[in-house]
C-alpha cells in the first residue's frame, strides 16, 4: 500500500488546527469562569459590607451590640481606615473611595498568601491602602476601636460582634 504524502500532510495540518482550536476554547472557558467567579465574590463582599455598615449605623444610634454572620469570600479582609491618622508626615493613606473620610472596607488582598498575619497587619495599617482596587468601602461617622483590624477571614462563615462601647464601635471576630 502506497502512502499518499499530500493526504497525510493535509490530515496533519487539520489535526494541528483542531488542537489549536480546542486549546483556544478551553482558555476562553477558563477566562469566562474566572470572570464570573470574581464578580460573584465582589457582589457577595459588597452585600456583606452593606449589612455591616447598616448594623454599625443602628448601634451608633441605639447603642448596645449586634451579631453579624460574615459569609463573604474567604481570604478577604475587613479593614477600618481612620481619617484622623492621616497627616503630612505619615505613610498611612486612605483608599481613594473613602473621599478623605473614615471608612470601613472589605478588600481582596493580593499578598495574603505571602505575608504572615502580623506583617500583613503592619503593611495595611502603616504603609498603604490595598483597598483602592476593589472600591468596596463605606464612610462611617463613628470611630471604630482599632486593635482588631485588619481582620483576615481565612474561614467563612464567621460571626462578628459589633458593639457600641463609649461612643466607639468595637468589632470582634468570634471563631
Amino acid at each position: 500500500m502506497k502512502i499518499n504524502n499530500k493526504a497525510m500532510l493535509k490530515e496533519s495540518v487539520n489535526i494541528i488546527i483542531a488542537i489549536i482550536c480546542i486549546a483556544i476554547l478551553i482558555s476562553f472557558g477558563v477566562i469566562v469562569y474566572n470572570a464570573l467567579t470574581n464578580k460573584h465574590e465582589r457582589d457577595q463582599a459588597q452585600a456583606q459590607l452593606n449589612e455591616i455598615v447598616a448594623k454599625i449605623n443602628k448601634i451608633t444610634k441605639d447603642g448596645g451590640e449586634m451579631n453579624q454572620l460574615y459569609t463573604a469570600p474567604r481570604g478577604w479582609i475587613l479593614a477600618y481606615y481612620d481619617s484622623a491618622k492621616v497627616t503630612a508626615n505619615t505613610l498611612y493613606t486612605l483608599p481613594r473611595s473613602c473621599n478623605l473620610k473614615s471608612c470601613i472596607c472589605i478588600c481582596n488582598p493580593d499578598m495574603k498568601s505571602v505575608l504572615s498575619k502580623e506583617a500583613f497587619s503592619k503593611y495595611l495599617k502603616e504603609y498603604t491602602s490595598i483597598c483602592d482596587k476593589d472600591k468596596l468601602c463605606s464612610n462611617i461617622n463613628i470611630k471604630v476601636y482599632d486593635p482588631g483590624f485588619p481582620m483576615l477571614f481565612d474561614k467563612a462563615p464567621v460571626t462578628l460582634t459589633l458593639a457600641n462601647i463609649n461612643g466607639e464601635i468595637k468589632i470582634t471576630k468570634n471563631e
